[in-house]
């Protein structure tokens, strides 16, 4: 049997190598050897596929699942094809959600501006976006900025400063979802909740606000882990900046309580100016941590048009492991990273990001 393929470039673990000319062969990648075709005539997508050392397949991507079945090469795939989630649904996610939307509303409730209804269907959209009905979505519209967590399936902090509370609620949800879910339960009809060690008790005028342009559920949350850490200033609906954003002590204290048996440490200096070594040197590691990673940027590395002085353009990202490609000449390189409620793919100067890092948290 011959399977044609053509395609310039062929990629392996995200990374570009020399194109096929045509022909399945064998390369040397990473910790073992691969057999890697591309675009097949029958049109399905890109393929890589993996054998062990003796010669046995390890991996093979589900597009080609038929064909190779069909010509008699496999046998069994076993779950080694299952396409990747990182949150999948599950029927104690959504007996949990409907148990929680079938009970009766809180008289009075704890959380003045938002309804069982609401946070329901919020929490719907972003555990279990695939089954809401469309009468639920136009439902979960119709309330202010509920929307968002159809739009934005992943912690959205909107045009608020709680950037730092979001990349940690991103990393909890793709961490432990039950946890997740649970203290959103708990913060809504108890007014307080539990993750690990933290602990977050919202004081009266955060539960009795709303806040222009984020959600129910991301205001509750993020806002009840950035007032726990303020002194000076109240988080309420019309707090400002400086009482919304959170340094890199912060973001320490709630990893480490959220995550009391694991390790994380600070690159960098928020307050200092590190050398360019230090810099590339904290970015290498950062990019090619097996775990995810959380930078302290200018936001002008992400958003050319980013507007105010340095003060105002902070921002924390975070980095999804595994997805950094570095150019030949390793000047460049491009990589997938949370921001503003969703994953996005960057490509960047290695001198740019020098430039505009400030601070980088890593496990060890």
């Amino acid at each position: 049997h011959r399977i044609y393929v053509h395609r310039l470039y062929d990629h392996v673990r995200g990374r570009r190598i020399r194109h096929s000319g045509g022909r399945l062969f064998f390369g040397s990648m990473a910790r073992s050897p691969v057999l890697v075709s591309s675009r097949v005539t029958a049109g399905a997508d890109s393929v890589a596929v993996e054998v062990n050392a003796d010669g046995k397949l390890r991996r093979i991507s589900l597009c080609l699942r038929s064909i190779f079945i069909r010509l008699g090469f496999l046998p069994n795939l076993a779950d080694d094809i299952s396409p990747h989630n990182e949150h999948p649904m599950n029927t104690n996610k959504l007996t949990t959600l409907k148990a929680f939307a079938e009970k009766p509303e809180l008289s009075p409730r704890v959380w003045e501006c938002y309804g069982r209804d609401q946070v329901a269907l919020e929490m719907q959209a972003r555990f279990c976006r695939q089954e809401m009905s469309r009468e639920e979505a136009d439902r979960l519209r119709s309330y202010p900025y509920a929307g968002t967590t159809f739009s934005y399936p992943l912690p959205n902090q909107g045009i608020t400063e709680l950037c730092g509370p979001a990349a940690i609620a991103y990393d909890l949800m793709l961490t432990d979802p039950a946890a997740y879910l649970s203290a959103l339960i708990a913060l809504y009809e108890e007014g307080a909740c539990a993750v690990g060690d933290l602990r977050l008790r919202p004081r009266a005028e955060l539960k009795g606000s709303s806040r222009e342009g984020i959600s129910g559920i991301d205001w509750m949350f993020l806002g009840a882990m950035r007032e726990g850490r303020n002194v000076l200033f109240g988080v309420d609906g019309k707090a400002r900046p400086l009482a919304l954003f959170s340094p890199p002590k912060d973001m320490l204290y709630w990893l480490r309580n959220i995550y009391p048996n694991e390790r994380f440490v600070q690159r960098l200096s928020f307050v200092g100016w590190g050398c360019e070594r230090a810099h590339r040197r904290a970015i290498i590691e950062a990019l090619r941590k097996p775990t995810r990673s959380f930078l302290l940027i200018d936001s002008k590395l992400i958003k050319a048009d980013s507007k105010g002085n340095r003060i105002a353009r902070l921002h924390w990202i975070v980095i999804k492991p595994g997805t950094a490609v570095w150019s030949d000449d390793g000047e460049r390189v491009s990589f997938t990273y949370f921001t503003w409620g969703a994953e996005r793919v960057g490509r960047f100067r290695v001198k740019d990001f020098i430039k505009y890092l400030y601070v980088t948290i890593v496990r060890e």
